[in-house]
């Protein structure tokens, strides 16, 4: 057979030159192209991960502020709703026509004094008549207040129509000296005309000290806010300050549809306050006032930048490493190449002995075909006793082959099982007249025992099934003496047990496990049939989900157990008596 022509001495020598130039420049490219995919990877994964940790800094503030801003509005909601309160109560007395009880009404909300510092009653004439601090007037006067706008809201022309509840800007208060927050309502008669205003003042103050309380940074930001753009009351790091002041004309927080709830990054609210903030702001129920609270962004990121500046290091460093691999890697490329190449035309050479090796030993398989088949063919020109032996050489040949193909087909992964409910007993009596033969021409007496309680039917392959307990039975025929070989079958909780035992013959069994190339005894040849039926018979227990056990007869014979699962198959035969 013409084998690959080998490189000459001559040869090899230039070929290994020319292919370790080629390839070093080639493996150098590549080293370079392949530095350059990982820093551009890492520096990107890198400045990836930094902005989604940024974005994620700056949502879970947003996130906090926005909750911050909901608990706020809620005790804002509930002041405003107790002086709200008190306003439609006055109102409804003064309408019946009842005498007012203004000191009774402002300690009703338990807001008086510290937050509502003042509940009066203004005549249709713009004048005050009365409050809790001054019931009759007679202290205070008839002062005009007709020029206040939350009194000229209701009694001016544009307040002929009940506008509600409306709440004024921080005003000095002509009675009460103190800056407050005007609450105030419209009494209107039955036929329409105005009877006067009911107004609650509240303390600004109250909503300082409330959102002083929260901790936001040495630049967080409080604030209560109308829609109007003006300031009601604001805590700036721990100092109110802003309070009557507008917001910047272009701030989301006073947009028209900048609805209930909200959130925005930028810089402050008004032209004195230049420093970016992250905000986020919840409307105070109905009423036209807004919560925000807000904290200085470059507070927010200042861990951030800490873990940006440690990251960015080390991936520094990680870029100075792979430079310096890299450049290790292409000068030690060639020297490397050069001996690689030399192996690589070995392994060339080596290749395709084994590809001669390969066809040599299929040549040989179908050589070996051509003599067992002209041996059968002489089998029938034999006389019967001589043509008996032909055949059971030639077929113990085939049981070999047989079982090298299974092995193989089951070593590869490429052995298939068709499971379905098979009648177990009619197979258990073809394995046993199948082997009888067998077992008289070896002096020996096959004996089949099936216990009362095995199941009628077992999930399985028929076919694999019968080889398996075929090469278990063969074995122990093969390796046992003369006598009963007994092959069992009972059932154990939820398997079917197969006990096959023969009797001894002053030879050791095979043990489990044994490989049937590794024929190391003196005896080989004899060796090669039971070890190959019980290779064969592991291999299809285990491809079954079963198992393959030795026993200790305790005496000079030897046994296995096989163990099968029981899997009864959806709607078919249930296994009976179990």
């Amino acid at each position: 057979m013409n084998g690959p022509t080998p490189l000459t001495a001559a040869e090899l020598p230039t070929t290994t030159t020319a292919i370790g130039a080629s390839r070093a420049g080639r493996l150098s490219t590549l080293a370079l192209v392949l530095a350059g995919l990982l820093l551009l990877g890492t520096w990107g994964a890198t400045l990836g991960m930094l902005s989604l940790q940024r974005d994620e800094t700056v949502e879970a503030e947003l996130r906090q502020n926005a909750n911050l801003a909901s608990v706020l509005q809620e005790q804002t909601l509930r002041v405003l709703a107790g002086a709200d309160q008190a306003l439609l109560r006055l109102r409804d007395q003064i309408k019946r026509g009842e005498p007012p009880d203004l000191v009774a009404l402002a300690g009703e909300t338990g807001l008086a004094p510290r937050i509502l510092v003042q509940l009066s009653h203004i005549g249709p004439d713009g004048r005050f008549r009365g409050s809790n601090l001054d019931p009759d007037g007679r202290q205070t006067g008839a002062i005009d207040l007709s020029d206040r706008e939350h009194v000229r809201v209701h009694l001016g022309p544009e307040g002929i129509i009940d506008r509600g509840l409306f709440i004024s800007k921080p005003v000095l208060g002509k009675v009460s000296q103190r800056w407050t927050i005007q609450l105030s309502r419209r009494i209107s008669a039955p036929d329409g005309h105005g009877l006067g205003v009911v107004v609650a003042s509240l303390d600004p103050a109250y909503f300082e000290d409330v959102f002083g309380g929260v901790a936001l940074g040495r630049l967080g930001s409080v604030a209560l806010v109308g829609q109007d753009q003006v300031i009601r009351a604001r805590v700036m790091g721990g100092d109110s300050q802003g309070m009557g002041s507008k917001l910047n004309p272009g701030s989301p927080l006073v947009q028209p549809l900048a609805g209930a709830m909200g959130r925005y990054s930028g810089r402050g609210m008004d032209a004195t306050d230049p420093v970016d903030r992250i905000h986020a702001w919840h409307q105070v129920g109905t009423y036209p006032l807004r919560v925000s609270v807000a904290t200085a962004t470059d507070e927010v990121l200042d861990s951030w930048r800490t873990t940006r500046t440690a990251v960015l290091g080390m991936a520094a460093l990680i870029s100075l490493a792979v430079l310096g691999v890299t450049a290790s890697i292409v000068l030690g490329l060639r020297r490397l190449e050069q001996r690689h190449s030399l192996l690589a035309a070995r392994e060339q050479q080596a290749r395709l002995a084994h590809q001669a090796q390969s066809r040599f030993l299929a040549r040989l398989a179908q050589q070996l075909r051509r003599p067992l088949n002209g041996l059968l063919a002489i089998a029938d020109e034999l006389p019967a006793d001589q043509a008996g032996v032909v055949r059971m050489g030639t077929d113990q040949l085939n049981q070999h082959l047989l079982a090298i193909q299974d092995l193989a087909l089951i070593e590869a992964g490429q052995m298939h099982l068709r499971p379905e409910p098979e009648p177990l007993r009619p197979l258990l009596r073809e394995v046993a007249e199948a082997l009888s033969l067998l077992a008289t021409q070896r002096g020996q007496h096959l004996q089949l025992e099936v216990a009362p309680a095995v199941p009628d039917y077992l999930h399985c392959d028929a076919a694999r099934l019968r080889q398996l307990l075929e090469a278990l039975v063969r074995h122990a025929l093969l390796t046992g003496g003369p006598g009963r070989v007994l092959l069992g079958v009972r059932a154990q909780d939820d398997a079917v047990v197969c006990h096959v035992e023969a009797p001894g013959n002053g030879e050791a069994s095979l043990p489990m496990g044994a490989q049937p190339f590794a024929l190391d005894t003196e005896d080989a040849e004899a060796e090669l049939g039971p070890r190959l039926a019980m290779a064969l018979a592991q291999a299809l227990a285990r491809r079954m989900g079963g198992q393959l056990l030795g026993e200790n007869t305790g005496g000079s014979g030897h046994a296995v157990r096989l163990v099968l699962p029981i899997e009864p198959p959806p709607g078919g035969p249930t296994p009976a008596n179990l």
